[in-house]
Order: structure tokens, then sequence, then C-alpha cells
């Protein structure tokens, strides 16, 4: 059996966190299930003692934002507080405990060249994750970062059956919707 903790950032609140996992040991109930959940690696990174606590807990995989190896990249998406040696570290951590990795990797943040994203994609594989979704960068409606794509005239479609995370619905000054299908599919095929 098997609980997916479906909140984007399960570990945000670590004192909450640390409860809901002394409630699992506690109540015995990892013996007869494994778990699973999103985190981000900065969390994990400054408290490695959750990585501890979530192994003896049973949770098996780790959802982690790898997003780019740019940090250019990285503070534009809110994640200034998050270095590629970071993710490194934390990737590392949870594989010595035998948690599997699903890295998320997005393809074109706008500033990233084609060359960029391929030192993204060959950044991911040598993190040696267990799964990776490769994800065309998406501007969602209603967000300050649609608003600025959206000005810039970078919105290709106003569909919103291709806000899906898989299909291209915009481009960035280097690079087109079709690069970003071509981005991905060299990413999965290089996986």
């Amino acid at each position: 059996d098997f609980i997916f903790f479906c909140e984007d950032n399960f570990t945000i609140n670590v004192k909450r966190t640390n409860k809901i996992l002394d409630t699992i040991i506690k109540s015995g109930i990892h013996d007869k299930m494994h778990f699973s959940c999103q985190s981000r690696v900065d969390t994990l990174y400054r408290n490695p003692d959750l990585i501890e606590k979530l192994y003896k807990a049973n949770f098996r995989q780790v959802f982690l934002g790898i997003e780019s190896v740019h940090q250019q990249s990285l503070d534009a998406m809110n994640k200034k507080n998050t270095t590629p040696a970071m993710v490194q570290k934390v990737v590392k951590s949870l594989r010595d405990k035998g948690i599997s990795i699903f890295g998320g990797v997005i393809i074109g943040f706008p500033g990233e060249t084609k060359r960029m994203v391929r030192q993204t994609i060959q950044y991911a594989i040598d993190l040696d994750l267990d799964v990776v979704q490769y994800t065309p960068i998406t501007a969602f409606p209603g967000t300050k970062f649609y608003d600025e794509m959206k000005e810039k005239g970078m919105i290709t479609t106003h569909n919103y059956k291709f806000y899906d995370l898989f299909h291209p619905m915009m481009r960035t000054e280097d690079l087109s919707s079709k690069d970003f299908l071509q981005l991905v599919a060299e990413a999965y095929a290089a996986f």
C-alpha cells in the first residue's frame, strides 16, 4: 500500500512535518505501507534530520524541483536559497537512505539558450535521479510570470488544454515552441 502526500511542499512547515512523521512512526502504520511526498531542496538541505525521519517513517520517494543547473534561473524562479551544490547534497543524502528521487526539471526558463538547457539535461542525468519529469516552461494565467510573458508577446496559445506542463504554450527570446518540443524529446531520449 502507498500514500502520496499530494501537497506542493510537504516539508515547508518543518514543525508540522515532524509532527506528522512522528505520528506515522508511533502508530506503526509505516510497517504496513510506504509514503511519498514533494519537498523543496532548500528545506531538506537546512533540515537534514528530516531526511532521516522521512526514511524512518517509510517514505520511499521524494519529488524535488531540480528545475535548472543555472543559478540565474533558480534565482528568477524564487529559488534563491537553492544552489546546484545543495541539490547534489540532498540527492546524495536521500539516495544514501534508499529513498528514490523523482526530479522535476524545467526546460527553457527565459534567458536560457539551447546550450544552457542541454547543460541542465546533463546535470539531471549526472544526478542519477530515479525518475525525471522534463517540463517546458509554462506560464499559468493569473500569475505575475504569465502577465510578464503576455506583455512581451511570448504566449503562443491561449487554448488552456495546452497548459498541462507537457505542451509548450509560450516561447522565449532564445527558444521557440518547436525548440521546447525538440529539447524535451532530447531530454527524455538521453535519460
